[in-house]
């Protein structure tokens, strides 16, 4: 692999990521108002994160060039999705919901946190393949 190539491929994974990142900033200040403790916006956010990677991956398995691009797939998957959802925001709420012995909160942010993403990215691709 050339450097050019190498670069070009990085430019999008760094504007996708820029623009997940700063999405997921400004969801976790909105929906801070909405939920009465933080780790429920990043619950939330990831929530939505699940569902676009669903609906991402049935637009894929349409055969359009467009969604199997490595342009795409880089600019779009690993860095816009990438960075929008965070497994360590999430496994560090759950270590201060642990370690302040909220042991209730912790497996409820847990299950709904597996089970609803899960959940999440399958209606993203039923919604994907309509």
């Amino acid at each position: 692999m050339n450097f050019a190539s190498g670069f070009d491929e990085a430019i999008f994974v760094v504007l996708g990521s820029v623009i997940g990142s700063w999405l997921r900033f400004k969801g976790v200040i909105y929906f801070d108002t909405l939920f009465s403790k933080k780790y429920w916006s990043t619950c939330f956010i990831n929530l939505i994160a699940s569902f676009l990677v669903g609906f991402v991956f049935a637009l894929q398995s349409q055969d359009n060039p467009l969604f199997n691009s490595i342009s795409f797939i880089l600019f779009v998957i690993i860095g816009f999705l990438g960075s929008l959802s965070t497994f360590s925001s999430f496994v560090m709420e759950l270590f201060f919901l642990l370690k302040s012995k909220r042991i209730y909160e912790f497996f409820r942010l847990t299950l709904l946190s597996i089970c609803g993403g899960l959940l999440a990215v399958m209606l993203g691709y039923v919604f994907g393949t309509i």
